[in-house]
C-alpha cells in the first residue's frame, strides 16, 4: 500500500484557516456569546458554535443585521461626500468662469 506524503505547514495553515471559519467559542461556557461580538475573529467567520439559546441566536442574528446595515449606510454616505465634492468643485470652476468674465465686462 502507497502512502502519500503531505506537507505538514501546508496542511496545518488549511485546519487553522478552518478553524477561523468555524468559530467555536471556548471562552464561555456552553459557547453562550454573551460577550462582545465587536471580536475580529467572529467577524471573520462563516460559522460560529454552539449557539443552543435562542434568546441567543437572536442577538447574533440582530448583531450582523445591524453590522451589514451599518456597513451599507457608511458606503453610502461615502457615496455621497464624494458627490458632494464634485458638485462643490464644479460650483467653483462655473464661480471662477463668472467672476472672470464679469471683471471682463467692466
Amino acid at each position: 500500500m502507497a502512502v502519500a506524503r503531505v506537507d505538514v505547514s501546508a496542511w496545518v495553515t488549511s485546519v487553522y484557516q478552518m478553524q477561523k471559519l468555524m468559530y467555536n467559542n471556548y471562552r464561555e461556557p456552553k459557547g453562550s456569546f454573551t460577550h462582545s461580538l465587536r471580536d475580529t475573529d467572529i467577524h471573520l467567520a462563516a460559522t460560529l458554535h454552539p449557539v443552543k439559546n435562542t434568546s441567543f441566536h437572536y442577538r447574533l442574528h440582530k448583531y450582523f443585521l445591524m453590522h451589514d446595515s451599518l456597513r451599507r449606510l457608511r458606503s453610502r454616505l461615502s457615496e455621497l461626500q464624494r458627490q458632494l465634492n464634485d458638485v462643490s468643485d464644479e460650483l467653483k470652476v462655473i464661480t471662477f468662469c463668472v467672476s472672470r468674465r464679469r471683471s471682463k465686462m467692466y
